[in-house]
């Protein structure tokens, strides 16, 4: 007889929703539950330069930035913002990510890379910022754009939430 048969049923069930437990508060701690700061003043996202080849990538940068401000740290938004975030499009790498048997490259890796300066009533921020996506090829190099895009903006809003914590 195994030894989870020899314990029953119910304690299986136990030691299982245990473990559960464990790792769900072992997760918990990777997560805060604090407000992000705010800076009490609308947010104009501003694309001040763009030194990008791809042309999709400058607006699939504004909006996920935009978003990530709203839905990750609360802020809000508008072109009309006092507050402005000014963003730098510096450039994005297309590199090989994975070749087949033949030496042939199968997936590509888009990187978008560039500098953000925050002014704000708080106090004023600068930084970069870099997200990466991955493409198959040229149908859905798009959707790997908007992925890099969606990480760049991920990566500016957590580097934010902690920098503008810092100011008084």
């Amino acid at each position: 007889m195994s030894r989870r048969h020899a314990r029953g049923p119910r304690a299986f069930l136990v030691s299982k929703a245990m473990t559960a437990l464990l790792a769900a508060s072992a997760l918990a701690g990777c997560y805060h539950v604090r407000q992000p700061p705010q800076i009490d003043e609308p947010v104009k996202v501003d694309v001040v330069a763009n030194e990008a080849r791809l042309v999709q990538a400058q607006g699939y940068l504004q909006r996920a930035i935009g978003d990530s401000l709203v839905n990750r740290l609360g802020w809000r938004v508008s072109p009309e913002g006092s507050a402005r975030l000014e963003i730098a499009i510096a450039d994005e790498h297309i590199d090989a990510a994975s070749k087949d048997s033949r030496d042939i490259t199968v997936r590509w890796s888009i990187r978008v890379t560039g500098t953000a300066l925050l002014c704000s009533q708080k106090g004023n921020v600068v930084g970069t910022f870099s997200g990466v996506g991955y493409s198959s090829g040229l149908v859905d190099e798009n959707e790997a754009l908007k992925a890099a895009a969606e990480n760049a903006a991920f990566n500016l809003s957590s580097w934010l939430e902690v920098e503008v914590g810092k100011l008084k």
